[in-house]
C-alpha cells in the first residue's frame, strides 16, 4: 500500500507543473511564435519593397528572397505582390 500512496503523491505533485507548462505554452509561447512569424513576414515584404524600389527585376527579387529567406517561388510572388501594393500606396 505504501508504494501506491507514494506513486499517487508523485502524480498529484506533477499535476500543477503540467498545468503550468500548458498555461505557459498557451499564454506565452504560442503568442510569441505568432508575433515572430508576423515580424518575419513584414521583414520579407519590406525587403522585397526595397529591392523593387531600387529597380531590381522580379526575377532577381525572387532569386534573392528564395536565397535568403528559403521561400518557394509561389511564396515570393505573393510577397512581391504585397510589396508592389506598398509601393503603389
Amino acid at each position: 500500500m505504501g508504494a501506491f500512496k507514494d506513486r499517487m503523491v508523485e502524480e498529484l505533485r506533477a499535476i500543477p507543473s503540467e498545468l503550468l507548462h500548458d498555461m505557459r505554452s498557451r499564454l506565452i509561447e504560442e503568442p510569441m511564435r505568432e508575433a515572430c512569424e508576423e515580424e518575419r513576414q513584414r521583414n520579407m515584404v519590406l525587403t522585397a519593397t526595397a529591392m523593387l524600389d531600387a529597380g531590381l527585376a522580379d526575377d532577381k527579387v525572387t532569386y534573392e528572397l528564395q536565397k535568403f529567406w528559403d521561400l518557394r517561388r509561389s511564396e515570393t510572388m505573393l510577397i512581391i505582390d504585397e510589396a508592389r501594393g506598398l509601393i503603389a500606396a
